[in-house]
């Protein structure tokens, strides 16, 4: 799990996720503003028989989400 800043020049935040299971990779990439769109994307491949994706797979990038953002406040109130 990493947050990465575009460039010094940019404020913005683009989070980096990534679930490594056995032999795969799966990195997810996405601006905070579209998090709603990641979890229906998440809950598009746990739903594709064709992929290995799971809904266990889903919810563990759901719950690194949740800690990225809660870690993300903390650290504002910190520096506040």
């Amino acid at each position: 799990m990493s947050i990465e800043r575009a460039s010094e020049d940019q404020a913005m935040l683009v989070y980096q996720l990534v679930l490594l299971r056995g032999n795969e990779r799966y990195e997810f990439r996405y601006l905070p503003e579209y998090r709603k769109q990641l979890q229906e994307t998440l809950g598009r491949f746990a739903a594709d028989p064709e992929l290995s994706f799971t809904w266990f797979d889903a919810c563990i990038v759901c719950n690194m989400m949740q800690k990225v953002e809660s870690w993300l406040e903390q650290r504002e109130k910190e520096e506040n």
